[in-house]
């Protein structure tokens, strides 16, 4: 805000259509609390506003291909060791947030940008990090014994060998899955045997009860919803007797989609997905710049981070994570990588000595000096 406020009239920043689309969601957000006469920032997820500001940074900083790669390693670095920091306090996280679903569904998100890092690293060295990397998400990931995760798990893996289909990935990447999956525990795997009898299990039971009461909620309240995480505290008043054994009590809504619908409405559930829409678009974007030009950096990432975001949320039908910042980090990243794999194509094309927009100029005084700082 301080740098935008020094250099108003020239900072350079780009606002895409995916930034007004959260604005949107953020607006209907608020009104659905106010709709639901409950206070309208007492909630932790109404601190969204925090994950828009974080999207517009992410979208005008990351403008060159060295940033996009520099910001997709710090992503896989952190994860990794966040989940071999969790490893060691399994029974007890220290984290008020922890959840294995969303935690695994985390991990798998991450995983595409690791695997791809093991066949695009500048160095020996860091293949071997990507191998490391690779492996420790897998395995933590599969070690949570999340139904879901495993289920995105298996997406991002087909969805990955799909993307280039060469005997040297398979060769490389069979032996370290093969090693996660020996490694997670029997625990873990007989828990994942369940999802053939997933009709019998008592979470599944649970889930889709709880989906039903998120259509009584819907059908209540269709517009603005019951009020952004006020799911559980209205359960008991859409829930029937039946609904309510299914669950053994009350329940949040275990699904990203029920829960938009339910707490948003339908406006906050169509935002929603035209915000999905325009993101695949851009996919489908990267996709035509990767046919014209596969070793295109940018496409590249692109590319990886939409199977990343597919994986994401085949688990998050599962699991309670419309409002968690791991989603718009995806998009972000997915934007950036198409803004400048187009920039590089028009280059290549139309043979411009210098692509000056992506440099943004007079971005302002405050952020350039950090840039600086950091290089």
């Amino acid at each position: 805000l301080g740098s935008w406020l020094l250099q108003a009239r020239n900072t350079g920043y780009k606002i895409p259509s995916h930034f007004y689309l959260m604005c949107g969601l953020f607006f209907i957000m608020c009104l659905s609390r106010i709709n639901a006469g409950v206070e309208i920032l007492g909630h932790r997820y109404m601190e969204f506003y925090k994950i828009m500001l974080l999207f517009l940074v992410m979208v005008n900083l990351i403008n060159t291909e060295e940033r996009l790669r520099l910001f997709s390693w710090v992503l896989v670095i952190s994860f990794a060791a966040l989940a071999f920091v969790a490893r060691y306090h399994w029974t007890k996280t220290p984290y008020p947030w922890w959840n294995n679903g969303v935690f695994a569904t985390d991990l798998l998100a991450i995983l595409p940008l690791a695997l791809y890092f093991i066949f695009a690293g500048q160095n020996v060295l860091s293949k071997v990090e990507a191998i490391c990397y690779s492996l420790i998400l897998s395995l933590i990931c599969l070690r949570t014994g999340s139904r879901a995760g495993f289920l995105g798990l298996d997406v991002v893996l087909l969805l990955f060998f799909a993307y280039k289909p060469k005997l040297s990935r398979y060769i490389v990447l069979i032996p370290i899955i093969a090693l996660a999956f020996y490694r997670m525990g029997e625990k873990a795997m007989q828990r994942y045997h369940t999802i053939k009898t997933y009709e019998e299990q008592t979470t599944a039971v649970q889930r889709i009860g709880a989906w039903r009461v998120g259509m009584h909620m819907l059908s209540a309240n269709p517009i603005l919803g019951v009020g952004v995480g006020e799911f559980p505290r209205n359960f008991y008043k859409y829930a029937t007797e039946e609904e309510v054994e299914m669950v053994k009590g009350w329940s949040n809504a275990h699904s990203i989609y029920i829960q938009i619908i339910a707490e948003t409405g339908l406006l906050g559930f169509g935002i929603f997905v035209l915000l999905l829409t325009i993101t695949f678009f851009d996919i489908g974007k990267i996709y035509k710049i990767y046919r014209i030009d596969n070793t295109n950096l940018a496409a590249n990432i692109g590319l990886i981070t939409g199977i990343g975001l597919v994986g994401y949320l085949v688990a998050g039908a599962f699991n309670n994570i419309a409002y968690l910042s791991p989603l718009y980090v995806l998009i972000a990243l997915i934007v950036a990588a198409k803004n400048i794999a187009q920039k590089q194509i028009e280059v290549k094309i139309n043979g411009n000595k210098k692509n000056s927009d992506l440099e943004f100029k007079g971005f302002g005084v405050l952020t350039l000096s950090l840039i600086h700082i950091s290089e």
